[in-house]
């Protein structure tokens, strides 16, 4: 029984026999037919004679043939675009010293690759016929409405005005030749499609032309104001928005500064989230709010839930100020919402029953480097505004059940932590100072520290008038260095 590997190695031994005992005189053999033939073999008769009546003929007669071909082509509709272009590049590749007919060819070959789309195409061939004739009103139209389909239109109605002015100039003056090509073209035409159904196309004429560039014109002129428009709707709408978020940010900015919120460096590597502090949903119209409203306003964080034992975690948007951890805990885990895929795709299903909403703990980071506990029913507003509690960046809470054996060694590491650490950072120490028992130790350290320095002073003073005479001068310093050691 033959395999698949020896039915190919069979194939391909044959291809190479065949390859082998190929004879370029058999003309029965269908590769020497030059219609198949990917290249005209030296030794075949067929090939011999192409070649022999292509030598006989000049570069200009076989671009002419090519183009010929190369309309027919095009006449017969979409289907043979292509091989209208392979026939007009063929006949520019004859390189044929007839300047006007390379400029004809280019103009049509234009034609195709604006009729498949080929904007950029089209803009080039249109160009190079221009760089031979520029009197050629054809390649001002078809460039003009390549650059028109690019939104290119300043440059489309530079063409289309450049196009006019040469179709008014043939209105006053159409050149003799120019005359000629056209009643000749006419004739070729006439002749081409002779033979088909569709009747022959008649040559526009200067004023025709006139006419069309001026409509193309208007409508360029048209798409430009309306792209200008579009513009500057955009525009205006985007530093309407920029606005918007500027005053929003400043008015954000405000309550955070009423609430005493603190925000510190980030601990948890939160940067790939975003920590922009908004509105409640209901609230989104309130951009100017006055300091009486200020405790009205209800603002929105981005929340991170870390879950430690298996590196997980949720990102939560829109947690509000007055909303509760168990209200979220509730929508992330069972029995109330769906277990998420992490935990499903635990094989210890023990964990299942630990990870629910009522025997979850949540614990955050105070300043000091220590875990606390909240109680799920708290409000996030009631964490924020802990003296003791600084925002890393956006607000992040640890979730570990009650119940599980991480717990301990979750809370045990953190205490060796900060028992190796200091317990209040230079950070911190600033901060310190918003709380109220602070800020009364300060006061009454200033208090204190201006009291005895106005004591001393008029202590010193008045010793200094007791001990006037010269003879007393050593009690008189003594007293003025004692006076400055207390002080000190």
């Amino acid at each position: 029984m033959k395999t698949s590997n020896d039915s190919d190695e069979e194939a391909e031994e044959n291809n190479t026999q065949s390859r082998d005992s190929y004879d370029p005189t058999d003309l029965s053999d269908w590769r020497n037919i030059p219609l198949f033939s990917d290249n005209l073999h030296p030794e075949n008769p067929m090939a011999q004679a192409i070649k022999k009546l292509q030598e006989e003929t000049t570069p200009e007669t076989r671009a002419k043939k090519l183009k010929k071909s190369g309309n027919k082509a095009y006449g017969l509709g979409p289907e043979r675009y292509n091989d209208a272009i392979k026939y007009y590049t063929r006949a520019l590749e004859t390189k044929c010293s007839n300047h006007q007919l390379n400029a004809e060819i280019y103009c049509n070959r234009g034609m195709v690759h604006l009729k498949l789309e080929n904007f950029g195409k089209c803009i080039e061939d249109c160009k190079e016929c221009l760089k031979i004739d520029d009197k050629m009103i054809k390649a001002y139209h078809r460039c003009s409405l390549a650059m028109l389909q690019l939104q290119k239109y300043e440059d489309a109605l530079k063409m289309a005005n450049k196009g006019r002015e040469i179709a008014q100039q043939m209105l006053h003056s159409p050149p003799p030749s120019l005359l000629q090509d056209e009643k000749k073209q006419q004739n070729d035409e006439e002749k081409e499609t002779s033979s088909s159904k569709t009747p022959p196309s008649r040559p526009m004429s200067a004023k025709e032309f006139e006419s069309v560039f001026a409509k193309l014109a208007e409508k360029i002129e048209g798409q430009w104001n309306a792209q200008k428009e579009k513009e500057r709707l955009k525009k205006e709408e985007e530093t309407k928005q920029e606005t918007l978020a500027r005053n929003k940010h400043t008015q954000v900015q405000r309550v955070l500064s009423h609430r005493k919120y603190k925000f510190g460096k980030d601990l948890y590597n939160t940067l790939a989230y975003s920590n922009d502090v908004d509105w409640k949903q209901q609230d989104q119209s309130s951009m100017d709010i006055t300091n009486a409203d200020l405790d009205k306003v209800e603002l929105a964080f981005n929340v991170l839930f870390v879950y430690p034992e298996f590196d997980q975690s949720d990102f939560i948007q829109g947690f509000t100020e007055n909303a509760m951890f168990i209200d979220h805990l509730n929508r992330m885990l069972p029995p109330l919402g769906d277990a998420p895929s992490w935990l499903v795709s635990l094989k210890d299903h023990t964990q299942h029953d630990k990870y629910v909403a009522h025997n979850c703990m949540v614990f955050y980071q105070d300043k000091f480097g220590l875990m606390k506990d909240v109680h799920t029913t708290m409000k996030l507003k009631q964490v924020l505004a802990n003296k003791h509690y600084v925002i890393p960046r956006i607000p992040v809470f640890f979730i570990i059940p009650k119940n599980s054996s991480f717990l301990e060694l979750f809370l045990t590491s953190h205490q060796q932590t900060q028992s190796q650490t200091p317990q209040i950072s230079s950070d911190s120490f600033t901060d310190s100072f918003t709380d109220n028992d602070d800020l009364n130790f300060f006061f009454s350290s200033c208090f204190c520290f201006c009291f005895n320095f106005c004591f001393f002073f008029f202590a010193g003073y008045f010793s200094n008038k007791f001990y006037k005479s010269k003879s007393k001068s050593f009690l008189k310093k003594i007293s003025f260095f004692l006076s400055f050691y207390l002080l000190s």
